[in-house]
């Protein structure tokens, strides 16, 4: 799966997916959940999701000890 960089500073850039992990944060809001359809409907092999309680967002400690997990 390849996906379009919508920054304005790497326009049109495509970026593969394929062999990837993919961290959706909001999975459980509107454009979240669709973004995570998406992903596992195009055999995304590793899309990573975490709750609140599993890590937030918002203590960089979380974060780090969840993505080195």
């Amino acid at each position: 799966m390849k996906l379009q960089c919508v920054h304005p500073a790497h326009s049109g850039v495509m970026v593969s997916v394929s062999n990837s992990s993919v961290f959706v944060a909001g999975h459980r809001g509107m454009v979240g959940s669709a973004l995570l359809r998406a992903l596992e409907r195009s055999g995304c092999p590793k899309v990573i999701t975490a709750s609140r309680s599993e890590c937030d967002l918002l203590r960089q400690d979380e974060v780090e000890a969840f993505m080195n997990a």
